[in-house]
């Protein structure tokens, strides 16, 4: 299903990189014996992304899914929803 996935996204033009680095990582995910190495690769696929936040041409996919919360979520071992509450409440107190 990975595999589709990938070829269907590379069939309708240049990706961004966060696509091609999540396609990376899942295949990284897939392949992982343990939770702890797993846990690497999510706390590696972060700070993969945490750069590409920033970048203006990046931006797209960042509007239609939050990686942040997704990847603390799964490193914390905790819920999606909790996480992202989390994060937009300490984002909301911020601004």
């Amino acid at each position: 299903m990975l595999s589709n996935i990938r070829r269907k996204n590379r069939n309708k033009g240049k990706p961004f990189e966060v696509e091609r680095l999540l396609f990376y990582y899942l295949r990284k995910l897939l392949n992982s014996a343990t939770k702890a190495e797993q846990k690497n690769w999510y706390e590696q696929f972060l700070e993969a992304i945490n750069g590409l936040r920033k970048m203006p041409s990046e931006n797209i996919p960042f509007q239609f899914f939050s990686y942040e919360p997704w990847l603390k979520s799964k490193i914390k071992g905790c819920s999606y929803q909790e996480t992202f509450l989390k994060e937009d409440a300490d984002w909301r107190l911020s601004n």
